[in-house]
This record gives structure tokens, C-alpha cells and sequence, in this order.
């Protein structure tokens, strides 16, 4: 490259080729220096400019990375240039975090709060473009002791609302909720949502609804629940007699598995 460099010294293909090879070094502040210097010879071209917002990133100085970016998906809203638009969007959101310090959750009904995460927002094409979006950002931030771990919750409930149909979503907001210990009565409300989900899918929820009421020894509702699966098919005498251990001592189990499941 650099034998390159001393035949085509301002050549912005070769000065971008470097400063991303200075990327991979973790050669920051030359990197930057030489993509700068690659997008002077060529004002017009996106890519060095994204290499820039990358370094200024790894930087820390988010308000840089952030305005390169911008002008990257300004002048590319079809995202032809870049194969991983929503690594650029999820790049953005971190920085606008990090700017601001905003603890989604906090403000999610808060209508005078702008959301950090607006201008990114904005660029995605449909509700499912953007539950995507909203689900690996919640992803991202679900690790143990990160800075913005409690903005994880409004990422995931966003990916649900937003793409109600998409079971996983559901599945790890639930996940994540028993771990962080929000309390089953919240899960509860999230599990009555099923409506859009296949049969598989639903019979999953509605058994992790059975023992959310178990778990707040809530038997009878949970036999209520049991019931309701049974009434719309999705089970079977099989599964209702293995509850026999939880609802056992229960009137209404008894005189069902009677009139219904009898040996």
C-alpha cells in the first residue's frame, strides 16, 4: 500500500485503503487523519466518509462519528453504497445514547422527551424494519453490567408492539423479564397477547402464562388457563392429566379429568 502511495500520493482509493488498514491497527488518530485527507480528494464519495464516522467512533467522539454518518444516509436513503444500513442505524443510536444519557424506559411516555433514537428511526421503512431494528438494539445493550442495560426493556416491548406477529421477540421479552425479576404480574400481560401467533407458538405462551400462575400461586387461574387450552385445541387429555401434579387437589381439575379424560 504504501509503495502504492509513493507512485499516486492523493489517490483517494489507495489513501482510503490505508486508513482503513490503520483502522484494523487500532491506529486511530492516523486513520482519521488519512480518510480526511481521501475525502478532500474526493468530496463526493461516501465511503471514506463512513471510515471516518467508524474511527471517530472508536474515538469516543460520538458527536463526529454521528454527523458523518448522517451524510452518508443523506446522500444514500436507498443505502446502494452500503450493504449493512441497520449496522449504521444501530452504530447512530449507541452514539445518541451516549451523547444524551437516555434511559428509554424512563421517558417512554414522556411526550415533551424527544427520543434520541428519532432521526434513525425515521429511515426504516415499515413496522417490521424497525421491530427488527429495535430488537438488536435491545440485544445489544441485554449484557450483564452494561451502561445501558436499562433501556433494554423498552427496546424489546417495542420490537413486540411494532411486529406483534414475530414470536422471538416475545419469547426473549420474556426471558429477560423473569431474569430481571419485574414480577410475573407484568409477564402476565405480556403473555395475554398471543392472538397473532400460530398454534405452536400460542400453546407455548399460553403454558408459560399457566406457570407464571403458578408461580404467584394463583392456581385456580392457572386451571382457568389450562382449560382455555384445552377448549381451543391446544391440548390434549395428555398434557391436561400432567397437571395433575399442580391441580391436583383441586375440585374443578378432579371433576374435569372425569367428565373429560376418564381412563
Amino acid at each position: 500500500m504504501d509503495s502504492a502511495l509513493t507512485l499516486e500520493r492523493e489517490a483517494p482509493y489507495l489513501l482510503a485503503a490505508k486508513g482503513i488498514l490503520e483502522l484494523r491497527k487500532r491506529n486511530y488518530t492516523k486513520a482519521i487523519q488519512i480518510l480526511e485527507k481521501a475525502t478532500e480528494k474526493s468530496p463526493g464519495w461516501l465511503f471514506p466518509k463512513y471510515y471516518l464516522g467508524v474511527g471517530y467512533g472508536y474515538k469516543r467522539d460520538y458527536r463526529k462519528a454521528l454527523d458523518y454518518y448522517k451524510e452518508v444516509l443523506a446522500k444514500d436513503s436507498l443505502y446502494q453504497t452500503f450493504e449493512c444500513a441497520k449496522c449504521i442505524q444501530m452504530k447512530m443510536a449507541e452514539y445518541e445514547i451516549r451523547l444524551k444519557q437516555v434511559r428509554f424506559d424512563k421517558y417512554a411516555d414522556d411526550s415533551v422527551t424527544k427520543y434520541s433514537l428519532d432521526s434513525t428511526r425515521n429511515l426504516l421503512n415499515d413496522n417490521i424494519d424497525s421491530a427488527n431494528f429495535y430488537f438488536n438494539m435491545g440485544k445489544r445493550f441485554d449484557k450483564k453490567k452494561h451502561p445501558f442495560e436499562d433501556s433494554v426493556y423498552f427496546f424489546y416491548s417495542q420490537a413486540v408492539q411494532l411486529d406483534p406477529a414475530e414470536a422471538e421477540y416475545l419469547y426473549t421479552l420474556i426471558r429477560y423479564l423473569r431474569k430481571k425479576s419485574y414480577g410475573e404480574a407484568e409477564i402476565r400481560e405480556w403473555l395475554k397477547k398471543t392472538d397473532d401467533y400460530d398454534e405452536n407458538d400460542q400453546s407455548w405462551f399460553q403454558e408459560e402464562l399457566i406457570y407464571s400462575y403458578i408461580y404467584s400461586k394463583e392456581i385456580k387461574n392457572a386451571f382457568k388457563v389450562a382449560v382455555g387450552m384445552y377448549e381451543n385445541g391446544l391440548s390434549g387429555c395428555t398434557r391436561m392429566k400432567k397437571w395433575a401434579n399442580k391441580f391436583g387437589k383441586l375440585p374443578e381439575y378432579q371433576a374435569f379429568i372425569k367428565e373429560n379424560c376418564p381412563d
